[in-house]
Order: structure tokens, then sequence, then C-alpha cells
């Protein structure tokens, strides 16, 4: 008797698809379904990070700044569009990320020249 070499048993005699255990399927779900978890969780820190450092400055300069509305938007916003328009959800994710990296940059820059004028309470200056 004659037998197939070892490769030649996951596939099956009608297609050429490999015929994989079934704990890879379950593994696969797992590392999706882990990495969309981390995945929200990041958004959700993102927007609550930018929340609190607008609040920060808010409390202590008495205004909101542009680039803190724009990113909590752009975390809001993006992500409820991915929902409703799926098909585009790859497109939709660039802007969050962009916008991501530019508020973060300039947070650095902030903190790289130390506190500016309008980041001095008003009943300071």
């Amino acid at each position: 008797m004659v037998v197939p070499p070892r490769w030649a048993r996951l596939v099956g005699p009608d297609d050429h698809r490999p015929k994989l255990p079934a704990a890879v399927g379950v593994l696969a779900c797992l590392a999706a379904s882990a990495v969309a978890l981390a995945a929200t969780t990041m958004g959700f820190a993102f927007a609550f990070g930018v929340a609190a450092v607008g609040w920060g400055i808010w409390r202590d300069a008495g205004r909101w700044r542009w680039r803190d509305v724009t990113a909590v938007a752009a975390a809001v916003v993006f992500p409820l569009a991915m929902v409703g328009f799926g098909g585009y959800a790859g497109l939709l994710q660039r802007p969050i990320f962009v916008v991501a990296y530019l508020w973060y940059g300039a947070e650095a820059l902030r903190l790289l020249r130390g506190p500016s004028r309008s980041d001095i309470p008003s009943s300071a200056a």
C-alpha cells in the first residue's frame, strides 16, 4: 500500500484548499477578537486622554483649544462612520491616525517649549 505524503493528506480529493484543524479557526477567531478589543480600548483611551488634557487646559486657561476639540470629534465621528459605512472602514480609519499623530506631535512640542501664554490662567496674566 502506498501512503501519500503528509501534505497530500491535508488536501481533499475534490478541492485544493487545506483542511486545517479546528483549533486554528478558534485561535484565529480569538486573535481577531483580541485585536478588536485592543483597538476599541485604544480609541477610548485616546478620546478620554485628549478630553482630560483639554479639560485641564480649559480649567487653567478658561478656554478649549481647537486641536483638542478636533481630536475628540475625530475619535467619535470617524468610528461611528465606520460602523455605518463598513465597506469604507479602512479608509475612514486613516484620518483618525492623522489627527492622533498631529495631536500627539503638537502636545510634545508644547511640552518641549514650556508653558505658553494660552496655558497661563487668565487670572494670573
